[in-house]
């Protein structure tokens, strides 16, 4: 019988080497961009996504080779620190963005993006605000993009509905070759596109694999209203490799300039967690906060340590298919159950006293793919 206990410095030395996830992924399929024939396509993407302390940093990248018509690729990155305030989540910094389409020179954006989320029973709540400047060769252009979201996660399934506003402020060539104001000494006027997206989304995350589809319509000034839509499937083949499948047909981007269209690939995923050092496994006291023991090869019995204030304690995540298993008192005052649990990476969540769900203490803190925060659970033979 196997045991393994996590006390705060545990928690320590095992999160700081999770700080950081590289995703990689590769595939291929078929693409029809918007006014183009439809081709084969092959592509090749990668992200990055580290946090120090309060501070967080997101890098994304992708090249598109579309056979027989010519190479596309985007590429993103963002600073952003996080305070927290009276319950709401605040996030600031800058983040930036270039793309490329095909037979197009690239173009780039800059922008401030401030952002603000709060759990509300079951409910998430935020909204943002970004706005910066875009430029393409010698044209450029100023946009702000403000949005609203709210989020309902009912077992595995979160379901989230976004209203986006895209304002861009640029300028076209006149109609006339006559310049009607006197004070005025160029041949472009100034336009304003204003662009409404409203979005819903159902995702499913479990230990096996992760479903995710999107939903918009889009409509606005000077534009042809358009529905919109992707789906993505994520199978686990392993702890870090996954089979991904994507299909959409997505509107353009009005910031960057980039053509929109439909797809279908089939790809390959790996999600590759930054080991900065190897830490040994100190030795824990009996009192620790949390304890896994192994009890057989496909079964865990998990305590934990919850204030004495708990009267009842439910635990959800990919173990359970993220269904509330009740746990329960054991003599020693911890908090009890036995679960169904190979060798892997698991996340969870407690409830105590029908509250909100939280990190189960004793456990490192890790981000669900919602935005939300987990515990991570490692598990060995």
């Amino acid at each position: 019988m196997k045991t393994i206990a996590l006390t705060t410095p545990a928690l320590f030395l095992m999160a700081a080497p999770l700080c950081a996830q590289i995703r990689m992924e590769t595939g291929g399929g078929e693409a029809r961009l918007d006014q183009l024939p439809a081709t084969s396509l092959t592509a090749l993407g990668g992200s990055l996504d580290a946090a120090f302390g309060n501070a967080r940093i997101q890098f994304a990248g992708n090249a598109d080779d579309h056979f027989g018509l010519g190479i596309a690729g985007k590429v993103s990155g963002s600073v952003h620190y996080r305070l927290n305030h009276a319950g709401w989540h605040i996030d600031a910094g800058p983040v930036s963005q270039a793309g490329r389409g095909i037979g197009e020179q690239w173009a780039g954006t800059l922008a401030g993006d401030l952002r603000a989320e709060r759990e509300v029973g079951h409910m998430t709540v935020g909204a943002g605000w970004q706005q910066g400047v875009a430029r393409a060769g010698s044209y450029q252009s100023s946009w702000h993009r403000p949005d609203v979201s709210a989020g309902f996660r009912i077992g595995s399934v979160l379901i989230t509905t976004t209203w986006q506003s895209t304002v861009v402020q640029d300028s076209v060539l006149r109609a006339t070759a006559f310049v009607l104001d006197p004070q005025a000494d160029t041949m472009f006027r100034a336009r304003v596109l204003d662009i409404q997206d409203v979005t819903a989304k159902m995702a499913l995350n479990t230990a096996a694999m992760s479903l995710s589809a999107r939903v918009g319509r889009r409509f606005g000034a000077s534009i042809v209203p358009q529905t919109w839509w992707e789906g993505h499937a994520a199978f686990r083949l392993t702890p870090i490799m996954s089979v991904t499948m994507r299909t959409g047909h997505l509107a353009s981007d009005p910031v960057l300039r980039l053509r929109g269209g439909q797809y279908t690939t089939l790809g390959l995923r790996l999600d590759l967690l930054q080991r900065t050092e190897h830490v040994a496994r100190p030795v824990i006291p009996a009192a620790a906060l949390a304890e896994i023991v192994r009890e057989t090869s496909s079964t865990i019995h998990v305590f934990f340590v919850l204030p004495a204030s708990t009267k009842a304690a439910k635990l959800a995540g990919d173990l359970t298919d993220w269904r509330s298993v009740n746990l329960v008192r054991a003599e020693d005052g911890r908090w009890e159950a036995v679960l169904d649990a190979k060798a892997g990476v698991y996340r969870m969540n407690i409830r105590m006293n029908e509250g909100p769900w939280r990190v189960p203490p004793g456990l490192p803190v890790t981000k669900d793919g919602f935005g939300a925060k987990v515990g991570l659970l490692v598990l060995e033979q």
